[in-house]
């Protein structure tokens, strides 16, 4: 029960930092689209779990069941957040992606693939696991291909075409 609560207070707590970094963002240059995984786990899942926690609270009176739904809704709304209300795409300062944002500086390489409109990001990620590369891919479809490598070239990323 001291988990759930402690669990609960963390979900509350990046709830709260997600919406106060939203208000803090500069205006989005390029506004790019996730991936079909990202959209499961961050705008799909959420509402299962949602739908999964309320039929449990709603069939059950056990506090063990109880305690755990409420888990589940807590996790489900911060998942719904970062995936409903935070932008995904290039700004001045950075990579935004699902509730994160990435400094330029963060960012390691960039592969282009003209072909399907993809583009994947290696990213130098102090945010779950300290000092790890991580690998984002995101699509560009309304972003023409000469304005968003201007821009990376401006910003000194480093690209490399596929």
């Amino acid at each position: 029960m001291i988990i759930t609560g402690m669990a609960i207070g963390l979900s509350v707590i990046d709830i709260f930092m997600v919406l106060i970094r939203k208000k803090n963002l500069d205006a989005v240059v390029f506004e790019l689209e996730t991936n079909d995984k990202y959209i499961g786990f961050y705008k799909i899942i959420p509402f299962i779990l949602l739908i999964l926690a309320v039929l449990s609270i709603a069939v059950s009176r056990n506090s063990y069941l109880l305690w755990l739904s409420i888990l589940m809704i807590s996790f489900a709304l911060s998942f719904a957040i970062r995936g409903l209300f935070f932008p995904v795409g290039l700004s001045e300062k950075g990579l935004m992606f699902f509730g994160e944002v990435y400094e330029i500086k963060d960012v390691l390489k960039c592969f282009i693939n003209t072909e399907n409109k993809k583009i994947m990001f290696v990213v130098w990620s102090t945010v779950f696991i300290p000092n790890s590369i991580k690998r984002i891919i995101l699509k560009f479809p309304d972003v023409p291909v000469d304005d968003l490598v201007a821009f990376l070239n401006k910003k000194e990323i480093d690209i490399e075409y596929i």
